[in-house]
């Protein structure tokens, strides 16, 4: 059976992928405080359900992006990185919506890599 795509070019993208999945989840495991904040910013969530969600989403994106690289959890692991990148996209797109989008700008928390994920956004 022929592939349409090289096999090391869909090895690179799963590799990929997975790291930024891993590296999104480290990111946010080292200021859970500011995530935290992040997420409770949104106000998508009901108050109750904030903490829980920002304290189980790093943990699970370190998880997708390990079992993106293995070949027995790679669709499962895909599956739920779809539906993540879809809740955050719809979570970020309600808020834009109302205007409500608050997105910490660089100088205010000294972090290069929070500037360059202000201008991605």
């Amino acid at each position: 059976m022929h592939s349409l795509f090289d096999p090391v070019i869909v090895l690179a993208a799963q590799v990929l992928l997975a790291l930024v999945f891993i590296a999104a989840g480290i990111g946010k495991m080292r200021d859970w405080g500011q995530f935290l904040g992040l997420v409770q910013n949104y106000r998508v969530l009901p108050r109750y359900a904030v903490p829980a969600v920002a304290y189980a989403l790093p943990p699970a994106e370190c998880a997708i992006g390990a079992g993106l690289l293995m070949a027995q959890t790679r669709t499962p692991s895909a599956l739920l990185a779809a539906v993540l990148v879809l809740a955050s996209v719809t979570a970020f797109a309600k808020e834009h919506g109302r205007g409500h989008v608050r997105v910490p700008s660089a100088s205010s928390l000294g972090d290069p890599q929070l500037h360059r994920d202000r201008e991605v956004v």
